[in-house]
């Protein structure tokens, strides 16, 4: 680990899925000195076999170019393994920051940070993998959000999964955040940045120890490579335009018997994160109807728990 890594801070751009990420990945990333990659997810899954004592270059890489995400990084197998083996002995702290370091090399920029909405739900692990990561948690309006989710080609496919997911999400990474030192966790709300990005990306600059640049608010360039380093590009044509308030709007786009189910499924989320809830109290039929899907969820949750143990006691009969 050089004093760098050690010292400048590495963003994680974390939260639900369909609130701006993607924006806002294109926005940091436009940064002239800030490389920031395609999302993938290695680090949780790789902790699993690799996090504890000194990493076997060989086995990491190996498993590092299994992970199907990755390929999206476009970078040289070899090139990786002889940086990781230059920099050996390494643990997996080291071994992380060295890829990410290798990817950075490759667009040339000094420093590096990370995209990935998912990893809202790893904040601790990646805090004690890389101490130098300051988590930037987008929030959009869950209203806003949920149909977002439903309408897009993966991710939960109705209105009421898709608001328990936001809430999940949400209130996963709120809570992560007040666990950590301060100046670590920097909630910022999708709303803000589009109103008035300028104020946003300044104050983030500086969290970060970034010189602010106004290449941030431009990120046109930075987008279009952002959208074609995605699975579903389809899903992510707005992040092209220009910045614009109101792309979604719950209060059009949704009927009032939905809003007041989302509100009723969310409403934890949507308090802690400062959102004004139109049915306060909720609505006695809102309240029925979150009860009944939550209760669907865990019975199909209950259902794949039972068929896992069932596949895993076959598996088991077989090998003998």
């Amino acid at each position: 680990m050089t004093d760098t890594d050690a010292v400048a801070p590495v963003p994680f751009i974390v939260g639900c899925i369909r609130s701006g990420t993607t924006l806002l990945r294109s926005m940091l990333g436009s940064h002239p000195d800030l490389a920031i990659p395609p999302e993938a997810r290695f680090i949780s899954h790789l902790h699993r076999v690799h996090g504890h004592g000194a990493v076997d270059v060989e086995r990491f890489v190996t498993d590092l170019y299994r992970d199907d995400r990755f390929e999206l990084w476009q970078l040289d197998e070899a090139a990786v393994r002889d940086a990781l083996r230059a920099a050996a002995p390494l643990d997996f702290s080291g071994a992380i920051r060295c890829v990410y370091r290798c990817y950075a090399a490759t667009v040339g920029k000094p420093r590096y940070g990370n995209k990935t909405p998912r990893y809202v739900r790893d904040i601790p692990l990646l805090h004690a993998v890389l101490p130098e990561a300051r988590f930037v948690h987008l929030v959009r309006d869950g209203r806003d959000v949920a149909r977002a989710i439903a309408d897009a080609p993966f991710g939960p496919s109705t209105l009421s999964t898709a608001a328990m997911l936001w809430d999940h999400d949400v209130r996963a990474g709120i809570d992560a955040g007040r666990a950590l030192p301060d100046g670590w966790y920097h909630q910022v709300r999708y709303e803000d940045l589009v109103a008035d990005p300028r104020r946003v990306m300044t104050a983030l600059c500086e969290a970060m120890a970034l010189p602010f640049d106004e290449a941030v608010l431009d990120p046109s360039e930075e987008s279009r490579r952002a959208a074609g380093a995605v699975r579903h590009p389809d899903a992510h044509v707005n992040v092209q335009r220009p910045l614009t308030a109101g792309l979604r709007d719950w209060r059009v786009d949704l009927a009032d018997h939905d809003v007041a189910l989302v509100e009723a499924l969310a409403w934890r989320a949507l308090d802690a994160a400062g959102y004004e809830r139109r049915h306060a109290p909720l609505p006695l039929g809102a309240r029925a109807r979150a009860l009944e899907c939550r209760a669907s969820i865990s019975v199909r949750r209950a259902g794949t728990s039972v068929r896992r143990r069932a596949g895993l006691a076959r598996a088991r009969l077989a090998g003998r």
